[in-house]
């Protein structure tokens, strides 16, 4: 028997180890299933926590439904879809609102005093408690350029401009891209002309153009294609026989030449005809190079020095402006006249009296002074009015962060969107 194990030990120890090794391997299995089974019994028979639900009471004033659905609950029949203006919310409540002019926020019209009443309303959102004025009369909502109540019918096409007026001076479409059109060839948008107050089929009825014409930039203006280049002649002393190598385009010349001229001679540029009518020499230490020739255009007063191999500047200040309706820079002399405007639209001279690089001062065909500012990057209407023309009171700024829900305006330049007009309470 001892043999048999001497001879067989190894195996038979192997066979014990693999035993246990397959008794741990069962019980490590039973072992699991039996965790993962409390696992999911744990999970399926838990018990539901207690109600921590608090009752709401949605007539509190935070709710804000007491007051929105206090006096003016309606029911209207569901009407097409096509009926814009029409106040509807689908099988919802529907009740009219209105956009206070001061917090923007969508109230209750009956908040606004009844039309032609005396009293004066307050806004009901918190924040804001501003007074409200009474509606206008059907007969003067044109006058606004805005109808914020809800299922108002007088801006069916949502361009911000009473569809009475349009339709009055004629210039009403189903879009409201028309808006930005100019159906007169004023330079000035419908849009425009109804701020404006102007006819918007008048080619002549317009504000005018210097209006909105401001100053660009002052200084004098370089000669372009013309240069003095340096004696032609050496060893001359006097200067009605000195030549003078002048560089300079004529008209047709695709290119400048170099041509020897005298006093008294006249240089046909491509823009002006100058004429040479002074020069004072140089000196013996810098011969050729301080030279100094002065020449004159045909019908100017004003001498026009010339160095060596120096850019040329006009002497007289140009006041450089921009006008607005017409989208262009004006190019003018100080004590110069320039036009606005055509035949159609009526031409409007002005002449140039002073001008510093922040103002101008311009004169009309009347007499009349007229300063004009420094130019800055704005639009003809830099924004919707509210039709309040109260001074003392804010016209309400509609692109403020405080819009609450509703669409940012849109101007006639397309950067602004309208508010909605069909709020609905979901």
């Amino acid at each position: 028997m001892m043999a048999f194990f001497q001879s067989h030990y190894e195996k038979i120890i192997l066979a014990c180890l693999l035993v246990i090794f397959a008794v741990l391997l069962v019980w490590q299995v039973n072992f699991l299933q039996a965790v993962q089974s409390q696992r999911v019994d744990a999970i399926i028979n838990k018990e539901d926590p207690a109600s921590d639900q608090v009752p709401f009471d949605f007539t509190q004033e935070k709710f804000r439904d007491s007051f929105i659905f206090s006096d003016f609950v309606q029911w209207h029949p569901e009407p097409k879809v096509n009926a814009l203006p029409h106040p509807r919310t689908d099988l919802f409540s529907s009740f009219h609102l209105s956009v206070c002019p001061f917090c923007f926020n969508l109230i209750p019209s009956s908040y606004f005093p009844e039309i032609g009443s005396a009293a004066v309303g307050h806004c009901p959102i918190a924040d804001c408690g501003k007074e409200l004025k009474p509606r206008l009369k059907e007969s003067d909502r044109k006058e606004l350029d805005i109808d914020f109540s809800v299922g108002g019918n007088n801006d069916r096409n949502s361009n911000g401009v009473p569809d009475s007026w349009e339709k009055e001076n004629n210039v009403y479409a189903e879009d409201n891209a028309s808006i930005d059109e100019d159906p007169d060839g004023d330079r000035y948008t419908t849009y425009e002309e109804f701020v404006l107050k102007t006819d918007p089929q008048d080619p002549k009825s317009h504000p005018a153009y210097i209006t909105y014409t401001t100053v660009k930039r002052l200084g004098r203006t370089k000669i372009s294609d013309f240069s003095f280049k340096g004696l032609a002649s050496s060893g001359v002393t006097d200067k009605n026989k000195m030549e003078f190598n002048i560089e300079y385009k004529e008209p047709g010349w695709k290119s400048s030449r170099t041509r020897p001229k005298k006093l008294g001679e006249e240089i046909k540029h491509k823009a002006w005809t100058f004429k040479i009518v002074d020069v004072v020499p140089d000196d013996e230490n810098n011969p050729g190079q301080g030279t100094v020739v002065f020449v004159q255009r045909n019908g100017f007063d004003e001498k026009i020095r010339c160095d060596f191999n120096k850019p040329v500047y006009d002497p007289v200040e140009t006041v450089e402006l921009w006008n607005e309706p017409y989208k262009k820079n004006i190019s003018c002399q100080v004590g110069k006249a320039f036009r606005l405007g055509d035949a159609k639209t009526g031409v409007e001279e002005y002449t140039v009296e002073s001008a510093t690089p922040n103002s101008a001062v311009v004169v009309n065909a009347q007499g009349e002074k007229i300063e004009l500012k420094k130019y800055t990057k704005q639009p003809i209407v830099e924004k919707r009015r509210s039709g309040n023309e109260n001074p003392d009171e804010p016209v309400p700024d509609y692109n403020s962060g405080r819009d609450r829900g509703l669409q940012p305006l849109r101007g006639p330049s397309g950067s602004r969107k309208r508010p909605s007009r069909r709020p609905s309470r979901r």
